[in-house]
Parts: C-alpha cells; structure tokens; sequence
C-alpha cells in the first residue's frame, strides 16, 4: 500500500478509494483513445465541408412562407371577404375570359458556382419523409416551390467529379406555419393542398400531401410537360377525381391525360345546385367512398375551375373533418385569386349548398355538425367517415405546432 504526504503527515490511502481512483484514471485514459478515430473523423468531415463550401458558396433562403402577402391580407381581413361578390357565372365560364393569376406559391432561389471539374449535378431537397432530386448539370441555380407547410428542409448541392469524388454543401430552409399551401402546376390554376388546416377542438390538423383540389388540366387548359412531371413525380397523384358533367354539357375532353402512366380517373358528376336531388347525393356518397380508401391518395380532385363543384366537396370533406365555420368558408374563398374569378359565402351557387345544409340539425349547429348529418343522409355511412377521419386527420404534438393559417380572425 502506498503512503502519502500531506502538510508534513503520512498517511496511508483507503483501498477502496485508491481503486476506484485508479479506476477513474484508466477510464479517462481510455476513453482520449477511444475517441480520438471519431474525433479525426469529424475533424476531417469538417475539413471537408469547408472545402466544398469555399467551391460550392451555395447560397439561399432560411426561411419561406408559402402564401405572399396579399393572401395573408385577404384571410385577414374578414369583414371584407363578407362582401366579396362573385363574378358571374358567365364571365367565369367563358372562353377567352380567364382573369388574372394569382393562386401561385412563393419561390425559393438557390445560386451555386459549379467546380471545373463536375461531370454531374444533383440538388437534393428533403423533408416530412419525402426526399426529391433534380438535375443541376450545367446549371448554376435552381427554383424550389410546392413546399409543405411547417417543415424544415435540408437541401444541398452535389456534384460528381471526374475523380469520381464527391462535392456536397448542404443548408436548411423552413417555411412558415401559414396557409394555404399553394401548388404551382403549369397548365391548371386553382390548385392547393386541402391539408394545414386545424381541426375547430385544436387537437387535429390536416394531413398535407393527401388531396389536392383545382382545376382542369386537359380542355381550356391543359399541363405543360413540366406540369405533367408535378403532378406524377412531385405530388404523386395517383387517382384523378373527376367532378365534371361528361354528359354534353362541357367541351369534350381527348385521351385521358396520363392513362399510360396508370392514373386512376374516376368520373363522379358532381352538381352543388342539386344536392337536394337523389342523384346528385348518390354522386357525394360515390365521392366520400372513394375518400375513405386509402389506395386513393394522393389524389387530385377538379372540376372546371376547381371553384363551384369541388370548392362545395371540399367544404363538406373539411366539415366532417371538423373545421370551425370560418376556416371553411375561407377555404372556399381562396379560389378568388384564380384565373375563375372571384368567390365569396354570399354566391348563388356556393348558397345551393349552405342552403341545403340548413336543413339539418338545429339552428345554432356549427357547419361541421349540419355537414355530418346531409352525408350520413346522402348514404354515405359512418364506417366511411370514421375512415376519412383516420385518412386525413393527425394529432397536434405539444412539440409541433400545427400550420397557423394567416389569422382568420373571429366573429
């Protein structure tokens, strides 16, 4: 046993303290060892990443709110959407007499310098499970939009170089929790994800990236090839919900779009004007049976201009979902700033269906309640709504808040 010195005393250590000094010690000593190979390895990591930034200076936003501002001033503004006042329906159907478009998401711009000797480019944005690669060769900047709500993204620039090494420099961007999320799709106007939207007990949101709603793709405007690559390898659409008449009432449409890339169409008559009548409620209990499968998503659903007919469906699917009243109706308002013209609460055609849901339940009743009763009236079961309920809806963490649409503001 080993003696001490200490202020001229001599002392003898405990063994059980000595060994669990000695214990200490070659535990620290150890681990210098242990974690110096991962230590070289981060060193090295951020040796490396410094270089390519100094060759990439990849450059870019931080932050993106998908709405700009003049949508943000609209769903704020409640007394004036009060008075909103629709265009006509002839205007609105017209040819020739589409307005202006505004019913875009804002655009994030990444600028890089490409190495000398890349022989491949490659941008990478990933995020909320989803990872998306384009081609960046030969180019020094890209375009990134049709972003989801409330994520955060990394995106990076990588490029493969004749030594068959690789260069990547990576940075975050995250957009605002704020609503709507617009979906830029050359050749359709109108389109936006149905998701973001909080439920009216605050527990809920809308899943984003299950259904989208606009207009036609295939008559008075038709997809652009870039348009056509949105909607099969950005939002992935896999079924087509199609509310147009088909019937002589609307210009013959040509080959179904993308029936070589296996889309699924389904023809669903949709009238908002005859809800009241037994066929036009076979064709809502057809559409909500089609909505509480899940083979369905994502889907696309339309109409002409994604206004009347599936700004109605929408109101109904986002009723039973359990939306407040206003969110609803704002909701179906949005599709004021498309190419159709101006929609508003106070519309003859959107009345049609505030009419017929008056009829259910009491007075007092919030829309989401009336909108329950007029499907399970229409025959759609509660089986199905149970179904879209678990299809659509997912639960608020306390650590993710869910999308704040831009403050409708209350009554």
């Amino acid at each position: 046993m080993k003696i001490r010195q200490f202020q001229g005393k001599t002392f003898r250590m405990p063994s059980p303290l000595r060994a669990v000094l000695t214990a200490a010690a070659v535990f620290s000593v150890l681990s210098v060892f242990a974690a110096s190979p991962m230590e070289k390895i981060r060193a090295r990591e951020r040796k490396e990443a410094a270089a390519a930034a100094a060759i990439i200076k990849l450059t870019g936003p931080k932050t993106l709110t998908v709405p700009n501002e003049r949508h943000t001033a609209f769903i704020n503004n409640i007394e004036k959407r009060r008075e909103l006042k629709d265009q006509s329906p002839e205007d609105i159907t017209a040819p020739g007499r589409l307005g202006h478009e505004d019913s875009l998401p804002c655009q994030a711009v990444f600028k890089w310098t490409t190495p000398p000797d890349a022989v491949r480019g490659v941008f990478v944005v990933s995020g909320d499970r989803e990872i998306f690669r384009f081609d960046i060769t030969g180019k020094d900047s890209i375009t990134v939009d049709n972003l989801k709500a409330g994520i955060r993204y990394s995106c990076s620039a990588e490029f493969m170089l004749k030594s068959g090494k690789t260069l990547r420099q990576m940075t975050v961007l995250t957009t605002a929790d704020a609503l709507p999320r617009w979906i830029r799709l050359p050749g359709a106007s109108n389109v936006r994800d149905v998701g973001g939207w909080k439920t009216a007990d605050g527990k809920y949101r809308v899943r984003q990236g299950l259904l989208y709603r606009g207009g036609e793709f295939d008559r008075r405007t038709r997809l652009t090839p870039e348009g056509r690559q949105i909607f099969l390898k950005i939002l992935r659409i896999r079924t087509d919900l199609d509310l147009r008449s088909h019937a002589g009432l609307e210009p013959a449409a040509p080959e179904y779009l993308f029936e070589k890339e296996g889309v699924r169409q389904v023809l669903l008559p949709y009238s908002s004007v005859k809800l009241g009548q037994p066929a036009g409620r076979r064709v809502v209990a057809e559409l909500f049976h089609e909505l509480a499968k899940n083979e369905t998503f994502p889907a696309y659903i339309h109409c002409a201009g994604g206004a009347d007919r599936t700004g109605s469906a929408i109101f109904l699917l986002l009723g039973v979902l359990g939306l407040e009243d206003e969110e609803m109706l704002t909701e179906f308002e949005l599709t004021s700033f498309s190419v159709y013209g101006k929609r508003s609460r106070k519309g003859w055609v959107f009345k049609c269906t505030l009419d017929e849901l008056a009829k259910y339940g009491s007075k007092g009743d919030p829309l989401r309640r009336k909108a329950e009763l007029f499907l399970l009236d229409c025959g759609v079961s509660q089986a199905d709504i149970a179904a879209i309920r678990n299809i659509f809806l997912e639960k608020i963490l306390s650590d993710a808040p869910a999308p704040k649409k831009a403050a409708a503001g209350k009554k």
